[in-house]
């Protein structure tokens, strides 16, 4: 194991415990180069979030994420739905957020709008400490579960999430910036 995977091993918060709940939530973590494919991570969140659904943790999908401030050929949230195989009936998308504050707030009133009083959340690895902090505060009073997908660093379009190291700064100084400002 190198210096990487044992750091990441050590600062990746552990998996909250699993429990029925509404809905399953798949924030997205960028596209790949081309913008038309989730990267290796989003795609590793939709496929996670298949195997909960399939698994019966819950009946309903929200795949979450626009993913830029700027056109792209296609969203976070509908590259991760239309890479996995469920049911359209059981599938909501938010493709209008880019940001993890802009996420957990547009879950907070897609959650409200549909009665849902608990959820799964599924996120990268790394992203998930942050996701769990700001997801609990946009949602309160509600049954937040949050669990990881594991995913290679790499191929995708946002420079930072090419490498662990780059992934691991960003995301730290995300997370002390979210904290400042009260949002996690």
């Amino acid at each position: 194991m190198n210096l990487a995977e044992w750091l990441e091993r050590i600062i990746v918060t552990p998996d909250d415990v699993l429990s029925k709940s509404d809905v399953i939530i798949a924030i997205g973590c960028t596209l790949d180069k081309a913008g038309t494919r989730p990267s290796p991570q989003s795609a590793a969140i939709a496929l996670k979030a298949q195997q909960l659904y399939e698994a019966g943790w819950a009946p309903n999908v929200l795949f979450v994420g626009k993913g830029y401030n700027k056109p792209m050929p296609t969203t976070e949230a509908w590259a991760m739905c239309d890479l996995v195989n469920l049911p359209k009936s059981v599938v909501t998308l938010e493709e209008a957020s880019y940001t993890t504050r802009m996420n957990t707030i547009a879950i907070a009133a897609i959650m409200q709008a549909n009665g849902w009083r608990s959820a799964i959340v599924v996120a990268q690895q790394l992203h998930a400490r942050r996701v769990r902090l700001a997801i609990r505060r946009a949602c309160p009073g509600r049954q937040i579960v949050v669990v990881k997908a594991w995913s290679p660093y790499g191929n995708s379009s946002k420079w930072f999430l090419n490498h662990f190291w780059t992934f691991l700064i960003w995301d730290t100084l995300a997370l002390i910036y979210s904290k400042l400002r009260g949002w996690a």
